[in-house]
């Protein structure tokens, strides 16, 4: 009865990624640097300062929600309704190895989605930058990046143990192995 009282409290709209827009400076250079790293690695004039790319004098800021905070807030929370369902959550190692799967592949979509909207906007496809950035495509973006929670999700019922097993240790004569280790 508890859970269902979290997601609820967790599902009420609140000021929460606002008031840590502040602390997510480090998150917005890193994407924006590792973005310039992937468009000039193709070939492209790209400088990168703090959060701002430039492509082709064209200027692109990687900013608070741009780095993909309130998608990263939405993961983490269909996470939890997933493992909920799943009951992934009986087991404190797939429990763990979710929820960091839920944070790489945030950063990493956010990573390839700014990489894509600052090629849109340098190169002067403003409709597919609109298209991604304000319209029906960024609706298309989130529906892949919560699809593949799912898809994590099958990934690790399939190959990650609910305990991690010691190896067996080899004293002398005598062979000892304990239980399995539940992180």
């Amino acid at each position: 009865m508890l859970f269902p009282l979290v997601l609820i409290i967790f599902s009420t709209p609140t000021q929460l990624p606002y008031l840590v827009e502040p602390y997510i400076l480090p998150l917005q250079r890193f994407i924006a640097t590792v973005a310039g790293t992937i468009l000039h690695g193709l070939g492209y004039d790209v400088e990168v300062n703090q959060i701002y790319l430039t492509m082709n004098e064209q200027l692109v800021e990687v900013a608070p929600h741009c780095a993909g905070l309130k998608m990263l807030f939405t993961s983490l929370y269909m996470g939890l309704v997933l493992a909920y369902w799943t009951a992934i959550y009986r087991s404190k190692l797939r429990t763990g190895v979710f929820f960091i799967g839920i944070i790489l592949v945030s950063v990493v979509g956010n990573i390839l989605r700014n990489t894509i909207l600052t090629f849109f906007h340098g190169n002067g496809m403003s409709e597919a930058f609109h298209w991604l950035h304000e319209s029906w495509g960024g609706d298309i973006y989130s529906a892949v990046m919560l699809g593949s929670l799912v898809l994590i999700v099958n990934a690790i019922q399939t190959h990650v143990p609910t305990a991690l097993a010691p190896a067996a240790v080899v004293e002398g004569d005598a062979q000892s192995i304990t239980a399995p280790i539940d992180f």
